[in-house]
């Protein structure tokens, strides 16, 4: 209970979108690691594993900048720089994209002396919480309208269509 309170009052904008029993869920499959300054935290094409969520710290993150002339024979890889400080995540798009971490780094600034501290989430365990929570407001879904004398009659295959 104490880890899931400290979450949310660091991460409040994460947290929002999660019912008590995902973030509980959450809560029990995470994973704590502080990273040292100068240090890699995730690289190019090894496989996106984590999503990431920042306790303190700075972490910098290099991911390519998508362009509409992507495949153009003059087309430039142009990187984009993002720093994510306390509260934030990131590791979404390689994440969700079940992919590898193509042309997408993080690693911690030099220059944060104290390092970074991260909360790392697998994408597995994930993915398995977010499951749930569509399965119960989906069910939830179909018994309300399964209660009204229009859809009563239905079988709940066709509702959930």
């Amino acid at each position: 209970e104490d880890i899931v309170s400290n979450l949310h009052k660091i991460a409040e904008g994460f947290f929002d979108h999660l019912s008590e029993d995902q973030q509980y869920d959450v809560a029990r499959c995470c994973v704590y690691q502080h990273f040292a300054p100068n240090t890699t935290i995730c690289q190019a094409e090894f496989e996106a594993d984590f999503f990431y969520l920042v306790l303190n710290g700075e972490a910098e993150v290099e991911e390519r900048q998508v362009s509409h002339q992507e495949g153009s024979a003059a087309e430039t890889i142009q990187m984009r720089v993002t720093k994510y400080r306390k509260g934030q995540s990131f590791g979404d798009f390689p994440f969700i994209m079940q992919a590898m971490c193509y042309g997408y780094s993080a690693k911690v600034r030099e220059q944060m002396h104290g390092g970074c501290s991260l909360v790392l989430i697998p994408r597995t365990d994930y993915v398995q919480v977010l499951r749930r929570g569509v399965e119960k407001a989906m069910n939830d879904t179909v018994n309300l309208l399964k209660s009204t004398a229009f859809f009563s009659l239905w079988s709940e295959t066709s509702i959930q269509r």
